[in-house]
């Protein structure tokens, strides 16, 4: 009896304490803007150039920046946790416009933290930047 108690309480234990893991595997977003939170100064991105970001089944991202292709593996470690490792892309130019697109994968490896709310996703890096995504349906 003591044993099953003690199974009973552990069980429960970890069911209460039992953080929600957000998964992202599948989902696709277009950036929307990026804002420094240090000076709350926002950089939009131009809905024309179409910057993407897409998390796969196999913990793997991959996008489009306005000029290229890229891609890269990632981790979810604990809650709201990310681990982004540092992609590769494709060396194409592309029009002025489309430029801020490129800034995005150098960001990548300073991701931190990751929340969604409704269709938004904002990821935060080390140097307080917020990168804020759609999600595309």
């Amino acid at each position: 009896m003591k044993f099953l108690f003690l199974i009973l309480t552990t069980f429960i234990y970890f069911f209460i304490n039992a953080q929600p893991t957000i998964n992202l595997s599948g989902t696709k977003w277009s950036l929307i803007k990026i804002t420094n939170l240090t000076t709350n100064q926002s950089k939009s991105a131009d809905a024309i150039c179409g910057t993407t970001l897409h998390f796969d089944n196999k913990e793997q991202y991959s996008g489009f920046t306005g000029w290229n292709n890229y891609s890269g593996k990632y981790t979810i470690t604990g809650e709201n946790r990310l681990v982004m490792y540092n992609a590769v892309q494709t060396l194409m130019a592309g029009p002025s416009n489309c430029e801020f697109g490129e800034t995005i994968c150098g960001q990548f490896q300073n991701i931190k933290t990751f929340l969604i709310k409704a269709d938004t996703l904002m990821l935060f890096t080390s140097d307080s930047n917020k990168i804020t995504y759609k999600k595309i349906k």
